[in-house]
């Protein structure tokens, strides 16, 4: 049985289910047992109220001397959430407007989520499911044969190849489709690549013994389109890990975030791009604006989803809140973002270009842990880490 529990009721060895959107999440997955004291503090601190706890899969026998109210139990209530973009459905200070069927209106006053107020609004129903209006983008037919080789979408295809021969392909297929889309990030191509995205998505999500080889491929020059493909790949692999199994996160909106993450780049000039050194103030201003640029052009290609737009703004926003654009800190930033980042640094640091090396995979990891912790959530860098461990890659 799953029942709500306030935050000061849970003990250890409770299998908990945190919420998903409403508030970061410290521990980047959603479901686990409570192990430790020290858990339950950081779920208190990260300012939940509440959880729902699985009693079935608790290793603790969790008495209810009575039973609860039927409203508070999961199957009783159905919550529906509408993710809006912030400044193209609704005015920023506007209530979100639900449709029951065969009633009026109802105006819901949106949650205070200061920082995340930029990226969501999310309307709250606790009540009898209900229809609410959005409105979508639409899809444009995915004509591979506009941005790939006939014989890679066919090879991308082919389930009976080696894990080893099929990791190869699917990094192929995924540079060839985004060098193609930054070489031309038109509205109509932007979102007919979506659906090769998912492609590549759908391998990550269901090989995993071409994800074990796709984790040790580095591509050995660093480029604008092969970064965001091994940002991409490794970004994804990470989600897998922690959220694959929830079916609570759309992977497909993620990869989609992932890959397209450094898109706004093809506004940034190319000799501050490719600069050897550091970047002076001036210059360095102008690359800050790459996130914004990001967002611009899948805005302009209806393709700002909820997940994009943190991805896509956040990648850059460091843990100890000297990142940008914002500043963001800790807990503000969200875990899609801080996913990005941890691909996004580590390419970086791996990644040959014509001014420097690439430094290895093992002294990047060391770099990271060492010198560059304060740009991330520890418990998230370890996970990347062992991600790494366990497929040989370093």
């Amino acid at each position: 049985m799953i029942i709500n529990l306030q935050c000061d009721k849970i003990e250890v060895g409770m299998f908990v289910i945190l919420p998903n959107c409403l508030i970061d999440n410290p521990f980047w997955k959603s479901k686990f047992i409570i192990k430790n004291e020290k858990q339950i503090k950081k779920i208190v601190k990260a300012g939940f109220k509440e959880v729902k706890v699985d009693s079935d899969k608790s290793i603790i026998e969790i008495k209810v001397d009575k039973l609860p109210e039927p409203s508070i139990l999961t199957d009783e209530i159905v919550y529906d959430y509408s993710i809006k973009e912030a400044g193209s459905l609704l005015t920023p200070d506007a209530p979100v407007v639900v449709e029951k069927p065969n009633d009026t209106p109802v105006l819901v006053e949106k949650p205070n989520m200061e920082a995340k107020a930029d990226f969501l609004e999310i309307a709250i129903i606790p009540d009898k499911k209900v229809n609410i209006k959005k409105e979508t983008a639409t899809s444009t037919k995915w004509e591979p044969e506009k941005f790939m080789s006939p014989e890679l979408v066919e090879a991308v295809k082919d389930t009976s190849m080696p894990p080893v021969d099929r990791a190869k392909v699917v990094h192929d297929y995924s540079t060839e489709l985004i060098k193609n889309i930054l070489e031309s990030p038109t509205a109509e191509n932007i979102t007919a690549s979506k659906k090769g995205i998912t492609e590549i998505v759908n391998v990550i999500m269901d090989e995993d013994e071409t994800c074990g080889s796709l984790t040790k491929i580095v591509s050995h020059d660093f480029y604008t389109y092969t970064h965001s493909v091994n940002v991409g790949v490794k970004s994804l692999l990470l989600a897998k890990l922690f959220y694959g199994e929830s079916g609570e996160h759309d992977m497909r909106e993620l990869g989609a975030g992932f890959f397209l993450h450094d898109v706004g780049k093809v506004k940034i000039p190319l000799d501050i791009i490719n600069k050897p050194g550091k970047l002076d103030d001036t210059e360095m201003d102008i690359m800050r604006g790459h996130p914004n640029e990001s967002r611009n052009i899948l805005l302009d290609a209806e393709q700002l989803t909820a997940q994009a737009k943190i991805i896509v703004l956040q990648h850059h926003e460091r843990a100890d809140g000297k990142g940008y654009p914002r500043g963001l800190k800790g807990f503000d930033i969200h875990p899609y973002a801080a996913i990005c980042c941890l691909a996004d640094v580590y390419d970086a640091l791996t990644g040959k270009r014509s001014y420097k090396e690439g430094k290895p995979p093992k002294v990047a990891i060391e770099i990271m842990q060492k010198e560059m912790s304060n740009h991330f959530n520890k418990d998230m860098l370890n996970d990347f880490v062992d991600l790494f461990k366990r497929n040989g890659a370093i």
